[in-house]
């Protein structure tokens, strides 16, 4: 990732005076971001999308047919009207979204887009995630006008606290959208959402003119760090003794992972279905090579997972308390049936002794399930906000030394001599963050006995092709919206249209 970006920054960028045909640098940027913009979209398909399989390199010929397509109608627009065309992102995205559907219908096939409109629904929340994020490229920008425009009065305060109301706004709507795939949930919202809020609030630091405002920022995030911490806090707290009240002084006495594995395996192996509102199953490929050796999961043995989209009454999504505005949507699970309290004792035998889950062993089930949801969005959360400001600092220290940073809005009155002074307070915000990271980490041990790293691995790993390609879409169309040649003018003048 930090190579491509580079690279792309290191294609040379001409005077846009000198008209579009000289200006060969803005259409190999294009042809790159339309590509990545592509690919992304065909590999989120794949997972949300009934019937939509593409081979690596099915993908890759869509990604380059799309791009070339799309620099072809830019080149056209540009010669017939003006250069730089205003708002270039935004304005054309139509002609990326129409290059894309022709060449998808091309490649994947008719039998492939029949099964996508037989499944309706999968469509339009398809359809809404991807508008959900491309509102975020258009709000986000509009967001940082605002504060440069009142960085320096009295109302800069409001506009900084209107940073996390928008983060959470945007959260709450594009969970909406996965409620149906909950295991894209963290991955999805927070390096879609967390990305821009961290990647503005970065930006926010470095253009800020005062001490104050700086302080200002950073002492309203660690607020929401605050808050958060504290309800991590106080759900993990005391989880294993009320584990051992449910399962028993060894299990409760192991980690949490541990526990859950424990009454999953007990479970499996009598053949019976789990109680409503868990499943194993998950909307993901996953490779279980490890848990198959372990003893543990002897019965995963033969088995794998396949995406499957959840039944409406097996699991219901509802909004659960928000830590801060960093925690997502909890999958909240809603039995059909539940044993009076006055059985509990006698219903809890009779499951004893037949192997199944007892009332009480459900509860603890769902309730470490939810604490491991939660918890992987806390830990990715706090993991991206202390490396989004280390890389942006570290972007901007190279990007003043390639020929190109002259074009950059962002980098204007900064130069090689000032740059250090300026990435000063991204990389002392970066550090604090990294030290709300490691007491989650150390809170996570000692509560839940898990290392958290391996959860935070678990997640890089099993979903990095989404990981990979959500910071590219969103750094490369930051960067655009950064570039002059992409015609971003909030003034709404365009001083240059009639001047070529």
């Amino acid at each position: 990732m930090i190579i491509l970006v580079i690279s792309q920054e290191s294609v040379p960028l001409q005077d846009p005076a000198e008209g579009w045909r000289a200006n060969y640098g803005i259409w190999v940027r294009s042809g790159i971001l339309g590509a990545v913009v592509t690919h992304g979209l065909g590999l989120h398909a794949m997972h949300m999308l009934n019937g939509v399989c593409f081979k690596s390199l099915q993908l890759g010929i869509l990604a380059i047919a799309t791009a070339a397509t799309y620099v072809a109608v830019l080149m056209v627009l540009a010669a017939n009207w003006t250069f730089p065309i205003p708002f270039m992102g935004i304005s054309c995205s139509l002609a990326l979204i129409a290059a894309l559907l022709c060449w998808f219908r091309i490649i994947a096939g008719s039998q492939t887009c029949q099964n996508i409109v037989a499944e309706p629904q999968l469509l339009v929340k398809f359809v809404c995630f991807v508008s959900t994020q491309l509102m975020m490229a258009l709000i986000y920008p509009i967001y940082q006008v605002l504060f440069n425009y009142e960085r320096d009065s009295n109302y800069v305060l409001p506009v900084i606290l209107l940073l996390p109301v928008i983060k959470l706004t945007m959260k709450n709507i594009l969970t909406r959208t996965l409620s149906h795939l909950e295991d894209l949930m963290p991955e999805s919202v927070i390096y879609t959402v967390d990305f821009f809020n961290s990647l503005y609030v970065a930006t926010c630091m470095q253009s800020a003119t005062s001490n104050t405002t700086v302080a200002a920022i950073m002492a309203i995030d660690f607020a929401q760090s605050a808050v958060e911490l504290y309800e991590m806090h106080r759900t993990t707290m005391g989880i294993r003794a009320r584990l051992h009240l449910a399962l028993g002084t060894k299990s409760a006495s192991e980690g949490v992972l541990v526990t859950v594995r424990t009454l999953c395996e007990r479970h499996k192996q009598t053949k019976k279905m789990m109680p409503d509102g868990i499943r194993l199953h998950s909307c993901l490929h996953s490779r279980y090579e490890v848990l198959k050796q372990s003893r543990g999961f002897s019965w995963c043995r033969g088995r794998s997972i396949y995406p499957v989209f959840t039944p409406p009454n097996s699991i219901s999504p509802s909004p659960s308390h928000i830590s801060g505005t960093k925690c997502i949507h909890q999958a909240v699970v809603h039995p059909k049936t539940a044993a009076p309290t006055k059985d509990r004792k006698s219903s809890d035998k009779t499951a004893s002794s037949s192997g199944a889950l007892s009332v009480s062993q459900q509860r603890a089930l769902r309730h470490m399930l939810e604490v491991l949801f939660t918890s992987e969005c806390i830990i990715l959360t706090e993991y991206l906000e202390f490396v989004i400001p280390m890389l942006y600092g570290t972007f901007m220290v190279v990007a003043v030394h390639l020929p190109s940073a002259k074009y950059h809005t962002e980098l204007e009155g900064i130069t090689q001599e000032n740059v250090g002074g300026t990435v000063k307070s991204l990389f002392v915000y970066s550090l604090l963050e990294l030290t709300s990271f490691v007491v989650v980490l150390s809170m996570m041990h000692r509560n839940c006995g898990m290392n958290g790293l391996y959860q935070l691995a678990f997640v890089l790993e099993t979903q990095m092709p989404f990981i990979q390609g959500k910071q590219l879409i969103w750094i490369l169309m930051t960067l655009a919206f950064r570039i002059v040649h992409f015609g971003v003018d909030f003034t709404f003048q365009f001083n240059w249209i009639g001047k070529e």
